[in-house]
């Protein structure tokens, strides 16, 4: 789905989203709920670049929260991570850069400060950028 959104294509990666999502759910996998909703953030994200709609951003905002609720119910926190990286973009471009940097740093606390995931080292110059 998000070699989809890269090249624009948003319908197409909302309908891969969904078939590999219905696959999950057949199977009752729940552990990958907080990747559906950020992929569809992800998506809204794109729409609202595109469109600039603010209902775009707003749904982008509400899956990459819902994303970040479930990530921490399942106890996920590379999950939660990811989700909380996709979100700031969305506080960023609200003019929230600060509530994007402590909602990170709150995360990244609970990693180990030898962690050298992409992830982990792209939330990292993100705060440093957001200060």
């Amino acid at each position: 789905a998000e070699d989809y959104v890269s090249l624009g294509l948003h319908d197409k990666a909302k309908r891969e989203l969904q078939n590999g999502w219905d696959v999950l759910q057949k199977a009752g996998e729940n552990f990958f709920e907080p990747e559906h909703h950020r992929l569809l953030g992800r998506i809204c994200l794109a729409e609202y670049r595109d469109s600039e709609d603010s209902d775009r951003l707003a749904e982008a905002d509400g899956h990459f929260s819902k994303a970040l609720s479930t990530a921490q119910k399942n106890e996920s926190k590379a999950l939660e991570l990811r989700a909380a990286l996709d979100r700031s973009e969305v506080l960023s471009l609200e003019g929230k850069g600060s509530h994007a940097s402590a909602a990170l740093q709150g995360i990244l606390v609970r990693f180990d400060e030898t962690d050298n995931s992409a992830d982990f080292l792209r939330a990292s110059a993100l705060i440093k950028k957001l200060k």
